[in-house]
């Protein structure tokens, strides 16, 4: 017990101490507020509407944004729709944003989907013909690729060299998951995915960083919130039940912390910092209590 106490004081502390010491200066020096130029990308519902409204409330003087969304919105002058898992249609976004503003200061990438099902259920492995389930598995495979790997990379690449060439504080920050960084059961999917497009942003800061670029890269992991994603499941509604979500995250707080780390240029955000931070550098010290948290949350 003494070796998981002292696991789990370093684990969660000597992070926060780390940041305490390597914090950035304000961006808002360099970029005051009001002439910033905000790209979000997914910003029709969820997360990314939290942080419409959250820029929106920074008076006297708010940002600049521009909402990028699949679904279109007749008359909104601060809005593009856009297709982010199509190439053509991530240039076609770029020049209106240069045509619109000249460049852009700040992209923020919220696009996701959810998956709920275990690969057990989803594949039909209690079926002996699951040739039916393992179509399913491919079809959700190809939604959950395209929405959490697809769009954000071609988002990143796209839209990289356009900050760095038109801002003073380029910042480019992911809305990620704890689930690209803690095996979640039910989440497999989600989780491969998010891992991905996490992995891909934070070797892009390096190359970006190797190429002089001066982008502030980096992510929000934030736990369950209320965003309505679970009803909107990339693979159907699960037929099983009894999970244990616990404490449920508002979009207006994921905004608020988020806006936050842009501005300090922290590099990776845990939100709520307990018990995410803590499970997720414990897992590689001891990985079974963590695998025990997992299956009791998710009803395993």
């Amino acid at each position: 017990m003494i070796r998981y106490a002292l696991a789990a004081g370093a684990a969660f502390f000597i992070p926060l101490i780390l940041r305490h010491f390597a914090a950035s200066p304000r961006r808002s020096a360099r970029l005051p507020r009001s002439s910033e130029r905000v790209l979000l990308l997914g910003a029709s519902s969820g997360i990314g509407k939290g942080l419409v409204d959250y820029y929106a409330s920074l008076l006297p003087s708010p940002p600049k944004v521009l909402r990028v969304a699949r679904s279109p919105d007749p008359g909104a002058a601060d809005f593009i729709c856009a297709d982010l898992t199509n190439a053509a249609d991530v240039l076609r976004l770029r020049a209106e944003v240069q045509k619109r503003w000249g460049g852009v200061d700040t992209v923020i990438v919220c696009v996701g989907g959810l998956t709920v099902k275990p690969v057990a259920e989803l594949a039909e492995w209690d079926t002996e013909e699951n040739a039916k389930g393992l179509k399913a598995f491919e079809d959700a495979a190809a939604r959950a690729i395209a929405v959490n790997i697809q769009a954000p990379l071609l988002a990143c690449t796209a839209l990289a060299p356009l900050l760095a060439s038109s801002s003073p504080a380029p910042a480019l920050f992911l809305v990620s998951s704890p689930a690209a960084l803690i095996p979640a059961p039910t989440r497999s999917l989600y989780g491969a995915t998010k891992a991905a497009s996490l992995s891909f942003l934070q070797s892009l800061r390096i190359e970006c960083d190797a190429a002089g670029m001066g982008i502030a890269f980096g992510a929000i992991l934030p736990g369950t919130v209320d965003t309505g994603l679970r009803s909107r499941a990339l693979d159907g509604e699960s037929a099983r039940s009894g999970e244990n979500i616990g404490s449920v995250l508002t979009t207006q707080e994921v905004a608020a912390r988020t806006v936050k780390a842009i501005e300090h240029g922290e590099r990776m955000v845990w939100l709520p910092e307990w018990p995410y931070r803590f499970a997720h550098l414990l897992y590689y010290l001891f990985p079974g209590p963590i695998e025990r948290g997992g299956r009791k949350k998710y009803g395993m």
